[in-house]
């Protein structure tokens, strides 16, 4: 019998699905746990008590109708007088926590000179991201340092990358991996996942159609304009009038000028990014 695609073997890469899938469900389940990190135990509480002691003092979270807030606690070790755990939480707790409650820890951080964090978990495609965001952001700055010229503002968050000039309103954010590609420079000290493999279905297939192209963004679009001193900063032409007047027979020459100054942006081509869900981390 001949053998046909759909009812016989895939049609599509089987592999490929279930890694996306598998992705996914990991992503749902880190998504619900913390690591609490950095908890001053000099009582030595085990891991239960020491959950309950961040509850309370740390960021002070008494919701009474939440009678699981923090589950599933397990201890990640101790250094000396601190320890960390890992824990499920509660939606009340993490809507809690990304309020009042992150402001509470940072209070209780300055007051007892602690150094308490809260970590969500991620997947390594998501913390490659990450790591891929500041790979570039570095790369981007020993660029503009090799060539003895001040690099433009850049900043990274949640796997994009913004670059411009923040004071002048000219900035454009990339996605990490929407940024190599049109960077297009060697990676080749890349210590991460291939980043081919961390570019969503949407930047392959527009590679694919020759929409987003290697290698082209020039970073010079984004050089900032360098003053020779504070007095001719943006400053790009000067015009004087020189005027004489006459007084007891001696001349005196009298100066007016009018300065103008004129600045100009380049403008940024713009490309589509795409929103990335935020990691929490205090």
């Amino acid at each position: 019998m001949e053998k046909y695609p759909g009812f016989h073997y895939e049609n599509i890469d089987q592999k490929a699905r279930l890694a996306a899938s598998q992705e996914h469900v990991n992503r749902r389940v880190l998504s619900e746990y913390i690591k609490v990190i950095n908890v001053p135990n000099t009582e030595k509480l085990n891991v239960r008590d020491l959950v309950q002691k961040f509850l309370k003092e740390v960021v002070r979270y008494n919701n009474t109708k939440d009678n699981a807030p923090l589950s599933w606690a397990t201890s990640t070790g101790s250094n000396g007088e601190t320890s960390s755990f890992r824990v499920k939480m509660s939606d009340s707790f993490w809507s809690y926590f990304t309020g009042d409650g992150r402001k509470k820890l940072i209070e209780y951080n300055r007051k007892e000179r602690a150094n308490v964090k809260v970590i969500r978990d991620q997947t390594i495609s998501l913390s490659d991201l990450e790591n891929l965001s500041l790979y570039l952001r570095r790369k981007i700055k020993l660029y503009y340092q090799s060539r003895n010229s001040t690099p433009p503002d850049v900043s990274v968050k949640n796997g994009y990358v913004t670059i411009g000039n923040y004071g002048k309103g000219t900035t454009k954010r990339y996605r990490a991996t929407e940024l190599a590609v049109l960077l297009g420079w060697n990676y080749q000290d890349w210590q991460g996942t291939a980043i081919k493999e961390l570019m969503t279905n949407t930047e392959k297939r527009n590679m694919a159609e020759g929409l987003l192209t290697w290698g082209s963004l020039s970073i010079e679009l984004f050089k900032s304009i360098e003053p020779t001193s504070m007095e001719n900063i943006g400053q790009e032409q000067q015009s004087s009038n020189e005027s004489a007047a006459v007084s007891n027979g001696n001349e005196e020459p009298s100066i007016n000028k009018e300065g103008s100054r004129k600045r100009t942006n380049e403008d940024v081509e713009s490309n589509q990014a795409k929103i990335h869900k935020p990691e929490m981390t205090a």
